[in-house]
This record gives structure tokens, C-alpha cells and sequence, in this order.
């Protein structure tokens, strides 16, 4: 259920995946290719987010086409740009690609972000559970895990790392399915990194040349097709295991007292829903494991952390507005965040979900019909990104009045991501690290990928709780849910 990394610019590339018809019009400029492949063995398969962005400084143009084998893909590489084509022509921008590897084989096309446009079953399951009423009812679990990561941090600061990796993994879960045990964490976090591998531009040639997925795995160089094989059980085990166990704690705690999205899920449908109603209990069970398996997106949490080593000014300027409306007596709420008394806390959450994007290249949109940009013909799909800036700057998000300015677009949100950071500032400061000597320990902008998704290289910071917060994390562990 989530996709601007600082890339010389903090651009990111958008991806197009075009089938090519007969053009009455230039396309955008782009490198040759070879008769018959064309680009094929160009298209970057590592950190394609870079080599776009510089493709498109080389050739002067915010957009870029390639050819891959017949498919062309343009990188859109401003937001101009972007918010023309994705935004104010979305009537044909909004569609997906097959994905004949991720989508086809390893099967994650059943998850309706992968889906082409126009679907409406699943769309509308996650719109009704997710709208924000009724996704208040979640915020007792949010509450809890946060109280729990906060407790963690007072033992073993030195594993924040790993505490905030379990922070955002165990509350999705438990939202989506009402658990939160180390294997079905393990089985998440698994799946979802194949997703990112197999979501890669170029990383299979079978999403080129579709023809390829007939091919039989025991054939020399379809190695593809076992690893597809062996993707798709783990995606099928990371969905229908959790689930499995959300529909049996309905039976043990009763109908209505499972607080999960299952649980709700299979209540609405039940009593609201006579769409949903009428299919068969597979199928029923089929669309609520699709659409809770697309709530588990990336971890940017770590990215967090980096960023207030980095930026101690903006750290500094959060804990100040915190303390002034809690008075440093008390955990920053939701409420406080729905209210707008935390502007620049706001600012910083939106700030650092356009600077560290875990997806820089986000998920291929299909155009469906074709279209001319400013005299350049664009056949087919994209992607959304958003201003290229790379400082980190919550200011950009603020107006003269320190107040959230709404005429610029906010970054994709991630579920809860707001309360758990305010929370982590308003008790604990976040420093550099010093060596023997007392010398800081250089924190670089550095990340490491994994597929589509980014994360910072593992780095040290000394966290200290704020003087007087120890004894209120302990007196709020129950925590407030509103």
C-alpha cells in the first residue's frame, strides 16, 4: 500500500511501457538502438533511477523514449511534466501494463494496484476500509506498536534498526490480519522484495518479449521460470497464511470483536455490500487477500532516522512545535496531526517522503490510446514523481505563514506514518555518533537498493531519550487511541 530520491535533482524517472503504433509525430528524443532489439539490452536494470535522470540531462529533454524489442518506454523526468500527462490527462495515463514476469507468472497482477484502470471491486473494498473514518478504527493498534517501539528504544537504542524494520512490518500486519508473528514478518518482507527484484525495467526479458513466458523451465536459459515459480508460492504463502489465521481468530474472539481488516472486510461485505456478496466464499476470500496484500509497501522509517542525523536544525525545529502544543507532558496524538496544531511536523513527514522515496521508479502506468506532448508523440503508459530538489527542505511544503501550504501537492502518505515519527522526536533526540576521541561519526547520504526500492546504507546515531521522557514512555505504554 505505497512510491523521489535526491538523484542530482531528486528526480525520479517515470516509466512508460508503450506498444508502439504507427506515429504521425516525432517521439521524444532518445539513444539508437539495433534493428529488431533495439534498446533491448540498454534499459539499466542497476539504479535505473540515475541512469534515466542523466539520460535525460544528456539529450535536453524532460522526456526520454527507448526502445525495447517493440515496446517503448518514456521517462518522464520532471513534474511539470508529469503532473501535465499523469495528472490532468489521467483519463488515459491511469491504466497498468502486463507485467508478464511480476504480474503474469509470479502472479501479482491479483493486486489491484496492478491492475488496469477501471477495475472496481477491489478498488472500492480499499477505498471503503481506508477512507478516513473508518480508518480510525485502526488507531489502537498503531498506538500500541508504536508505545511498544518507543519502550524498545530505551533498552537497545543501538537496534533501532531493526526495531523500526519491525515497527512498520508488525502493524501492518496486525492491521491487515490481526497478527504479528516473526514468521509471517519473515514471509512479508520476503515476498515483498521479490516483488521489488521482479519489478525492475529490464531485469527479465520475458517483460519484453511476453513470448518468452511459454517457455519451459527445464530449457537452457529459463532459469526465469523456476525463480517465477518459486516467487509466486512465496507471495501465495505471505497472502493465504495470515489470512488463514485472521478468519480463525474471528471464530475464536467472535464475529465482532476481531479488529482486523479481514474481520472488517468480510463483516462489510456481509451486511453493505451486495456486489462483493453475490460472488462465491473463494472468491470473496480471493479479493480480500489481494487487496490486503497490497497494503505492504517499503520501510522508510530507517530513511527517518538518517535524515535527522543529517538535517539537526529541522530535528530541533520539529521537537519545538511538539513541545509547544503537548507541552512535553505527553505523546503527540493523531488528533493533533488531523487538526493542523503540528504544521511543520506535517511538512517534515511530507518532506521526507518526497526526498527518500523507497520506489523512486514507482509501478509502470499504460497509456490506452496515443497522445502528442509539446509536438512529441508519447504511444503508451507512466509513472508519477515529484520536484526535483535534492536538500531536504520542509519549508518548500510551508507558507509565509508557517502554515501548510495548500496549493502544492503532497507526496503519496504512508498508513501512520506521521504519528510514529512525531512520537519517536517528542521523546528522544537524535545525534551523531562520536568515537573514542569524541568525534563525530560521518553519517553519509548513501543507499543501497534491492530491486525497486531504496534504503540507506546501515549507519550509527546515538539516541538519547529527552530528560523527563523515560517516565512518561513508561506512564503512556498503554497509550491514547484517539
Amino acid at each position: 500500500m505505497s512510491l523521489a530520491l535526491s538523484v542530482a535533482g531528486s528526480v525520479c524517472a517515470l516509466i512508460l511501457v508503450l506498444y508502439a503504433r504507427r506515429r504521425r509525430v516525432a517521439y521524444p528524443p532518445g539513444p539508437s538502438g539495433f534493428p529488431l532489439i533495439g534498446n533491448l539490452f540498454d534499459i539499466p536494470t542497476v539504479s535505473p533511477w540515475f541512469a534515466y535522470h542523466n539520460l535525460s540531462r544528456q539529450y535536453h529533454s524532460p522526456i526520454i523514449r527507448l526502445n525495447a524489442a517493440g515496446s517503448t518506454l518514456i521517462i518522464i523526468d520532471t513534474y511539470e511534466v508529469a503532473i501535465e500527462l499523469l495528472e490532468k490527462r489521467s483519463k488515459i495515463y491511469s491504466s497498468r501494463p502486463k507485467l508478464p514476469f511480476a504480474g503474469q507468472l509470479m502472479g501479482w497482477e491479483s493486486i489491484f494496484p496492478l491492475k488496469p484502470y477501471g477495475e472496481r471491486i477491489h478498488r472500492r473494498l480499499f477505498s471503503e476500509m481506508f477512507n478516513p473514518r473508518p480508518v480510525q478504527r485502526f488507531r489502537g493498534i498503531q498506538t500500541t506498536k508504536i508505545n511498544t517501539f518507543l519502550k524498545g528504544l530505551l533498552r537497545e537504542p543501538h537496534e533501532f534498526a531493526n526495531g523500526i524494520r519491525k515497527l512498520a512490518t508488525t502493524t501492518l500486519l496486525h492491521i491487515a490480519y490481526g497478527v504479528s508473528d516473526d514468521e509471517y514478518i519473515a514471509l512479508a518482507e520476503a515476498a515483498g522484495d521479490s516483488l521489488s527484484q521482479a519489478l525492475v525495467p529490464g531485469a527479465f526479458l520475458v517483460d519484453f518479449i511476453p513470448l518468452l513466458r511459454l517457455v519451459p523451465s527445464w530449457m537452457p536459459g529459463a532459469g526465469f521460470q523456476k525463480k517465477a515459480k518459486a516467487w509466486s508460492q512465496l507471495r501465495q504463502e505471505s497472502h493465504r497464511r495470515p489470512f488463514q489465521v485472521a478468519k480463525r481468530l474471528m471464530g475464536t474472539l467472535g464475529d465482532k470483536s476481531a479488529d482486523s481488516f479481514v474481520a472488517h472486510s468480510l463483516r462489510y461485505i456481509a451486511e453493505s455490500d451486495k456486489e462483493l456478496n453475490v460472488l462465491s466464499n473463494g472468491r470473496k476470500d480471493q479479493v480480500i487477500q489481494d487487496v490486503a496484500g497490497a497494503m505492504f509497501t517499503g520501510n522508510i522509517h530507517q530513511t527517518f532516522f538518517m535524515c535527522m542525523v543529517l538535517y539537526p536544525d529541522v530535528q530541533r525545529k520539529a521537537q519545538a512545535e511538539i513541545d509547544a502544543v503537548t507541552g512535553g507532558q505527553r505523546l503527540p496524538q493523531f488528533s493533533d496531526m488531523d487538526e493542523g496544531t503540528l504544521p511543520y511536523m506535517t511538512a517534515v513527514v511530507m518532506e521526507l517522503l518526497r526526498w527518500g522515496k523507497i520506489a523512486p521508479l514507482g509501478l509502470p502506468h499504460l497509456l490506452e490510446e496515443d497522445d502528442v506532448y509539446e509536438g512529441r508523440h508519447i504511444p503508451k503508459g507512466s509513472l508519477e514523481i515529484y520536484p526535483n530538489a535534492n536538500t531536504y527542505n520542509p519549508s518548500r511544503f510551508l507558507d509565509s505563514n508557517g502554515q501548510l501550504d495548500k496549493t502544492i501537492r503532497s507526496p503519496d502518505v504512508v498508513f501512520g506514518f506521521g504519528r510514529r515519527v512525531a512520537s519517536t522526536l517528542a521523546a528522544y533526540n537524535i545525534y551523531q555518533l562520536r568515537d573514542e576521541k569524541g568525534e563525530a561519526i560521518l553519517v553519509e547520504e548513501k543507499w543501497s537498493e534491492s530491486g525497486t526500492t531504496l534504503q540507506p546504507f546501515p549507519f550509527q546515531c546515538d539516541i538519547q531519550v529527552r530528560r523527563g521522557w523515560e517516565d512518561i514512555i513508561d506512564s503512556q505504554a498503554g497509550g491514547n487511541t484517539d
